[in-house]
């Protein structure tokens, strides 16, 4: 009948007979140093196509991506190139002309490592410093610290090539520090270094009580106490040696003149306050002088209420006053008073407690006084 099939049967294809080219998409990198094994991923251009590997002086052979390689220490050359059938019949196998290839070095020695400086133990200070060293290809350290044995106070890596460490604000207690060496394979120093140390800083210590700082008393005493537990105190008057003493702590017979008393933490270890608590107070044991500074002036007259204002060169003075036969009694100025008409004297003596204890009384022995009238 001559019919056909309208729809025929077809295929198209593509003939390509160039050389595929092969890429390594992961591995170690030229230059690099690793650990074994080793593995690289490639792929090529042609679907087609297969791979063949080699390493080093070897022969290529037959390999598929991934490629997972366990080599010895040293240096070492990695090649892969991709294959394909071209031509006629079953083909004849056709290689790129310059397959890629990566050259790397395999090292698995782990380094040791060695902490070079250190500090002494006891140490009186926050901060300390250490250094490091290490053999084999250091890329860089890391290291933990811990206080006791459950505290962990640093644990992290120093930046590459730094071998330096420095630890601050550290406070009273056991310390440790390890150390490990890591190379630039990667390899981590099997064996730490470790080194233990104490941190025992100085006590601090405080004043709690004190003379005046103008006094006219020989004896003087002083109250202390420190935060620290279990301390002991040393004590210096005038420069003297310290000696060592216990709060409250009492110093007879001064003489008059400027004195300084100084005093000391010091804690199990022998370490004292290096900013020991001082006190600078004057001793004057000489009679207080009054001056009326204000008041109705001498011969003059004036209303019934009148004022006077008064002062001493003693800073610890008080004061006593009383007016014409009356007793002296205690008084503060400014003092007002209202007197009747007539002729008034007006008196004020300055009072000081001087001598050893709570003192005795010396009053001025010239006081002060002024005669006016009241109209």
């Amino acid at each position: 009948a001559g019919n056909v099939d309208p729809t025929p049967a077809q295929y198209t294809w593509t003939v390509d007979t160039a050389a595929a080219m092969t890429t390594i998409n992961s591995g170690p990198v030229t230059g690099s140093t690793t650990k074994s094994p080793v593995t690289f991923t490639f792929s090529a251009d042609k679907a087609d196509a297969t791979f063949e590997c080699k390493v080093d002086a070897g022969g290529y052979g037959v390999c598929v991506s991934p490629r997972v390689l366990t080599l010895s220490n040293g240096s070492h050359l990695f090649y892969v190139r991709s294959k394909r059938m071209t031509g006629a019949g079953t083909g004849t196998a056709t290689y790129e002309a310059l397959p890629p290839s990566v050259g790397w070095t395999i090292d698995t020695v782990a380094p040791t490592v060695a902490i070079v400086t250190k500090p002494g133990t006891p140490v009186n200070s926050s901060t300390v410093n250490f250094t490091f060293s290490s053999t084999g290809d250091l890329d860089h350290y890391n290291y933990k610290v811990m206080k006791g044995v459950v505290q962990v106070i640093a644990e992290t890596s120093l930046g590459v090539g730094i071998n330096a460490l420095q630890l601050n604000n550290l406070t009273d207690g056991a310390y440790a520090v390890t150390v490990w060496a890591v190379d630039a394979a990667g390899n981590k120093s099997a064996v730490p270094a470790t080194y233990n140390w104490t941190i025992q800083l100085p006590p601090e210590t405080a004043l709690t009580s004190t003379p005046a700082l103008f006094s006219g008393l020989t004896t003087a005493t002083f109250g202390f106490n420190s935060p620290n537990a279990g301390v002991t105190f040393e004590c210096s008057l005038d420069g003297t040696n310290y000696v060592a003493c216990v709060s409250p702590v009492t110093y007879r017979f001064m003489t008059d003149a400027l004195h300084t008393f100084a005093v000391r933490a010091k804690n199990s270890g022998g370490v004292v306050d290096s900013s020991p608590a001082s006190y600078s107070w004057t001793v004057d044991t000489t009679a207080p002088e009054t001056t009326i500074i204000s008041g109705p002036a001498a011969g003059s007259l004036s209303g019934a209420a009148v004022a006077f204002v008064f002062t001493s060169d003693k800073s610890d003075a008080t004061f006593e006053c009383k007016v014409d036969a009356d007793p002296y009694a205690a008084c503060v100025a400014p003092l007002n008073l209202t007197l009747a008409a007539g002729p008034h004297t007006f008196y004020v003596r300055a009072k000081r407690m001087i001598g050893a204890g709570s003192g005795t009384a010396i009053f001025d022995f010239t006081p002060a006084q002024v005669s006016w009238t009241v109209n």
